[in-house]
């Protein structure tokens, strides 16, 4: 009878306060998302020296260049993007020939600075375009707080180190403001935060609760709404949509310049 009366006290404290047990865990992508929705969107196979293979999302940029996070290929000796498929691994495949990372990406920066993290791929062969396979244009302002945006990808659906999924997910999240991003993980505010990553102004966050990108998500896209264009790149999300620590993306439209100068055949950098 104790325990029966604890339990339905707890309930009536948490519905006065405004708050709720949470229905799911942390999913990353609320829903199964279809390609020819998001035909932007790519997987990359990626196998590094020390043998090791990883995997990660990627965007199609034209038909034989690719956009991605800078740590998902750094050190990498051989990439195949497969597109064209809500599954994973299927569909049409093709290598990449060249890896061109932001010059000012710091790939010891896991626990410091992540900026630029962003890599231009170009391909060995073009992309067949279609339906399920088409590029995507990068935004020429960043959308302000408040307002959507779509992130895509394969990664973990909830924050415990499984496995990604095999189909393509999808989740709405919240463009957050950026100054409340970088207090969110500044050294001198207290909270929970084990993080000790500067938030800089070629990033750009989200919040959206219980649903972000997570582990395998890293290099996806995060696309406006409305206008389907491309605003980040999944750069790092320690905690996984989680409600009070966004999810953190390399601002595209701050790093258009190092896209184009690669995209026109100029400061190629080698990774």
């Amino acid at each position: 009878m104790f325990i029966k009366s604890f339990i339905l006290l707890l309930a009536v404290a948490l519905l006065s306060a405004g708050r709720v047990p949470p229905v799911e865990e942390r999913i990353v992508c609320g829903f199964p998302q279809d390609i020819e929705l998001a035909p932007w969107q790519v997987y990359l196979n990626i196998r590094r020296a020390n043998g090791a293979s990883i995997g990660c999302g990627g965007v199609i940029y034209t038909e034989n260049i690719v956009l991605t996070a800078a740590h998902c290929v750094h050190g990498a000796t051989d990439i195949t993007v497969h597109y064209g498929s809500s599954i994973k691994l299927a569909g049409e495949w093709v290598n990449v020939s060249y890896i061109a990372e932001h010059a000012e990406y710091n790939p010891e920066g896991t626990n410091g600075n992540m900026a630029n993290d962003i890599a231009v791929l170009i391909l060995s062969s073009k992309i067949i375009l279609g339906s399920t396979a088409y590029p995507i244009e990068i935004a020429d302002e960043t959308p302000l707080p408040g307002t959507w945006a779509l992130v895509t990808g394969w990664g973990s659906s909830i924050d415990d180190g499984s496995a990604g999924l095999e189909d393509l997910q999808g989740a709405y999240v919240l463009i957050e403001d950026q100054q409340n991003c970088q207090l969110a993980y500044s050294a001198g505010q207290p909270s929970c935060s084990s993080q000790n990553t500067t938030v800089t102004d070629d990033m750009i966050c989200t919040k959206g609760v219980s649903r972000g990108p997570c582990r395998g998500d890293s290099g996806g896209p995060l696309v406006s709404i409305p206008g389907n264009q491309l605003v980040g790149i999944v750069s790092w999300s320690p905690y996984c949509g989680h409600p009070y620590f966004p999810d953190v993306y390399a601002n595209v439209v701050v790093l258009k310049k190092f896209i184009l100068d690669v995209v026109e055949g100029t400061n190629f950098i080698e990774s």
